[in-house]
This record gives structure tokens, C-alpha cells and sequence, in this order.
């Protein structure tokens, strides 16, 4: 056997990497298409630029995410502290007004 000894999707063994393949987008076999070339270039900076812009909203999204999170926790947290005050009120008018503090920010 000649060359690297490596067999080729063709059976044919040879040295250079390209060895018996054909080139179908250059009908002469010279090398690459630079039109096709060019063409897939292009549409690969274009899918990556949508990555990119896709991998921003999606840092954006959980930014925002994490703010709601934490606004959410503090909001039950006052909640819980406020409904733990309903144990000690002495009148009906506190109670009332405990009653608002709790159910306004809800609304």
C-alpha cells in the first residue's frame, strides 16, 4: 500500500487529505466554489449574529427574572409580617386597618 495507508470513503488509500473527494459545488474539481463559499460565510455571520442577539434577551430575561424573584419574596415577606400583626390588634378599627395594609399592594 501507498501513501498513509489510510482508506478513503472510495477504497482508494492515499496521502493528501482530500484524496477522492469530489468537489460538487466546482464542477472542475479546482477547489472550492468562492461563490457557494461566500454565500454559507454569510449565512453563517447571520445565524450568529441571531445567537447573539438571542443570547442578550435571554441575559436580559433573567436579569429581569431574578428582579421579580426578589420583589416577589420581599412583597410576602411584608405580607407574612403584617398578617402576623392580625394576633395582636385589641380593637376593630386596627383590624381594619391591618385588613387594607395586607389587600392593597394586591390589587
Amino acid at each position: 500500500m501507498g501513501g498513509n495507508g489510510i482508506a478513503r470513503a472510495n477504497g482508494k488509500v492515499g496521502g493528501s487529505a482530500d484524496a477522492g473527494f469530489e468537489n460538487p459545488g466546482n464542477a472542475a474539481g479546482k477547489g472550492p466554489n468562492p461563490a457557494r463559499l461566500a454565500g454559507l460565510e454569510g449565512e453563517f455571520k447571520k445565524e450568529e449574529e441571531k445567537v447573539l442577539s438571542q443570547k442578550a434577551e435571554l441575559d436580559r430575561l433573567l436579569k429581569e427574572r431574578r428582579h421579580k424573584e426578589k420583589e416577589l419574596e420581599e412583597e410576602t415577606e411584608r405580607v407574612k409580617k403584617t398578617e402576623a400583626r392580625v394576633f395582636e390588634i385589641k380593637t376593630n378599627k386596627e383590624y381594619q386597618a391591618v385588613l387594607k395594609e395586607i389587600e392593597g399592594p394586591r390589587n
